[in-house]
């Protein structure tokens, strides 16, 4: 109890509920259905009571309330997100027909993905649906990749069609027929060069990008499990999403007579501009790298919890509430153990007069910590007053239970001192010593069932000592923590007994909140690693391979930057966004080395790379960012932050795949050429009469 207004008067009590971990000894199915029986029995007090306020929290309704907020916060942005997603697209491609081929693919890959999420028994956690825009983004990917690819081809075979009629008529020879746009032979020829080229390196990409979120799957990188269950859903999601784009998006095309316009004319220049200030693209990129390196401890920052909490939950202001007043709210534990010591009551060995003293002296060294209190069997002891009068107006002994059992004339026989404590050896076989064991017996004995359970072990051979503190920083938490630790790791003064090590709510905290930065850092280090060695593999080339990695790189390096300037604080979501973007980074660079490789690394080669496949990847992630745009309304704030800082990340890769990717292929040429010819490579043959721009006629002689 305490009180809560500074009057005087006890106007508030805490109620501590202990859970039992296994719920098949009760009659709740799990642990929400637990707190709601607790919440009825609130709401079901008498009518005279209900002038009280009576809120249930603690850990475990806490993590329920904000789990379900920001699930409800999730499903009122995925309209939101549809919408965004539907106009940019609409918008970009002046076409509605693009969304119903770009969206139905991603529809059915999601109903399949999240269909399959419940035959395996993954919980649907927030982490999982928040995996919604990715899939999307990835979706929209695929889908305009191939279908651009396709109109790409068909306009150049008419367009090739009429020039050869252009030289025909030239000749004086007949014309061919120039094939209709929608002629059912041009269109299954251009599917199947598209399949040959983008096809291939749609597949690369989705084999790539599961390859980099298998690495969330493994338990023994990931120890996370809701992580790994994010890993298992984006490796299903992308498989469903290639599948059904491959198979439906050129039949859809098809079927909605789809045909978009020509790509913009200025990205003929955008697409030179990198190419020939190829030093400034990568001193810029260099620039921000370094930066982000510097920045790179904001990674380290430990993971955050209410302060980024959805506003207005009750059980979270009550556990603030109960924090501040109580001074406690983050529950800690440590395991008092006399198993091996021989007892010297004839009942358990926690009831012994020496293990309570034991117990009680660590307390009091822990207590010292600051900020820390600590309960234990020994605070039960410490609060029973006792008075024992032999007579009226005669008293022996007046204070507590605790008090009195370490009366020094429960061994004392000094006549002077102790003459009416030596007559208590007259009241049964053990005499003095005896009384004092029932003393501590009875105690035990009245505990209910429930409370008992809650402080010792079944045996009498273990106690359970609390250590509560308040809410803090974990930074804060984790000195005082280590500090506990220190004192239980030290060797018991009383033999054959241990101390384990603290344990509990702040060190499973502490626990987790190290094991997502290590595995943040280590699937970020094994990802790299693995998609490298894929993609030397695929593109049969170390260099090509390194080449290709490098934008995914840069953007990874500058995600701390982005953490830093926007004041984002690293959460359960923020901690996976680093593999996150390796899926979209890497698809994009992937598309991007692929469509260089088919054009040449020539100037005029990266140049019309940038143009085309460029474009495309523009539309891909301002597509994507728009979907993703929709977290901005959310109410949680580090559901906020998820979406901002992976949009940012996302609009990163695009610049580094088409700008940087390409500068530094006519950085690595233009140096080479300087250092074997002394002249610069980049040369787009502006001005120059070149075989590649004459068309060769036939000269007549009349």
């Amino acid at each position: 109890t305490n009180d809560l207004d500074g009057d005087g008067v006890w106007d508030t009590a805490a109620i501590v509920i202990g859970l039992n971990h296994d719920l098949n000894r009760t009659d709740f199915e799990d642990f929400s259905e637990l707190l709601a029986h607790i919440q009825n029995v609130i709401d079901d007090r008498p009518s005279e009571l209900s002038n009280t306020d009576m809120t249930v929290t603690g850990l475990t309704k806490v993590l329920e309330d904000i789990s379900t907020e920001i699930y409800n916060d999730l499903l009122k942005m995925l309209p939101y997100s549809l919408l965004f997603t539907i106009g940019v697209i609409t918008w970009l491609h002046r076409s509605a027909k693009v969304v119903v081929i770009t969206g139905l693919p991603i529809l059915m890959a999601l109903a399949v993905t999240f269909g399959s999420t419940v035959l395996l028994d993954l919980t649907l956690t927030p982490m999982i649906v928040a995996t919604f825009p990715i899939l999307i983004g990835l979706g929209v990917d695929y889908a305009l990749h191939m279908v651009n690819r396709v109109e790409e081809r068909r306009r150049h075979h008419i367009d090739t069609a009429h020039s050869d009629n252009m030289l025909r008529r030239r000749r004086g020879e007949d014309e061919h027929p120039v094939p209709d746009l929608w002629d059912m032979e041009l269109y299954r020829t251009c599917v199947l060069e598209m399949t040959r080229s983008t096809g291939l390196a749609v597949l690369l990409s989705a084999v790539t990008t599961v390859i980099g979120f298998s690495v969330l799957m493994v338990p023994q990188i990931v120890a996370v499990t809701p992580i790994r269950s994010v890993g298992v859903t984006l490796v299903l999601g992308i498989i469903s999403t290639l599948i059904f784009s491959l198979l439906l998006v050129p039949t859809l095309a098809w079927l909605l007579r789809y045909s978009r316009k020509s790509t913009p004319s200025a990205w003929g220049q955008v697409g030179k501009a990198p190419v020939k200030h190829w030093y400034a693209v990568v001193a810029v990129a260099l620039l921000v790298t370094v930066v982000g390196v510097i920045n790179l401890d904001a990674l380290s920052e430990p993971i955050t919890g209410s302060s980024e909490a959805p506003d207005d939950i009750a059980s979270l202001e009550a556990l603030a509430t109960y924090s501040y007043q109580f001074d406690s709210g983050q529950t800690s534990l440590f395991v008092f153990d006399a198993t091996t010591r021989s007892n010297d009551n004839g009942t358990d060995n926690i009831r012994d007069i020496p293990v309570l003293d034991e117990i009680d002296r660590i307390e009091a060294i822990v207590s010292q910590v600051e900020a820390t209190n600590t309960t234990s069997i020994v605070l039960f002891l410490k609060s029973i007053p006792v008075t024992v009068e032999l007579t009226e107006g005669v008293t022996l002994y007046e204070g507590s239970l605790w008090d009195l059992l370490h009366e020094p004339c429960w061994d004392s026989n000094d006549p002077l001192e102790c003459h009416l404590w030596i007559t208590l050896d007259a009241s049964g076989p053990d005499g003095r010593e005896g009384l004092r064991r029932d003393m501590v017996s009875v105690v035990f004995d009245t505990l209910s069932p429930e409370v008992r359970s809650m402080l010792l072990n079944e045996a009498g051979t273990k106690a359970l000592v609390y250590v509560d503190q308040p809410y803090m920083n974990l930074n804060d938490a984790e000195v005082l923590r280590d500090e506990i630790d220190g004192v239980l790791s030290e060797d018991n003064l009383l033999q054959n007994t241990r101390s384990s090590r603290l344990t509990g709510g702040l060190p499973v905290s502490l626990d987790i909140n190290q094991g997502i930065h290590e595995t943040q850092s280590r699937t970020t280090i094994l990802t790299m690693l693995v998609l490298t060695l894929f993609l030397m593999l695929m593109f049969r080339s170390p260099r090509i391979g390194l080449y290709t990695m490098v934008p995914v790189a840069v953007v990874i390096l500058w995600q701390p930057l982005m953490m830093r300037s926007g004041d984002v604080n690293v959460n359960i979501f923020t901690a996976m966004i680093g593999t996150i973007v390796f899926g979209i980074g890497v698809d994009d660079a992937i598309h991007m080395m692929h469509r260089i490789q088919e054009e040449g690394e020539t100037p005029t080669g990266l140049a019309t790379s940038i143009e085309s496949t460029g474009h495309t990847i523009f539309e891909t992630s301002i597509t994507t960012i728009a979907g993703i745009s929709a977290g901005f309304l959310a109410a949680f704030p580090g559901l906020e932050n998820f979406f901002g800082i992976m949009a940012a990340l996302i609009a990163a890769a695009f610049l580094t795949s088409c700008f940087l990717l390409p500068a530094l292929l006519a950085g690595e040429r233009d140096i080479v050429s300087l250092v074997r010819h002394r002249k610069r490579a980049v040369d787009f043959g502006e001005g120059v009469v070149t075989s590649e721009h004459m068309t060769a006629i036939d000269a007549v002689l009349e």
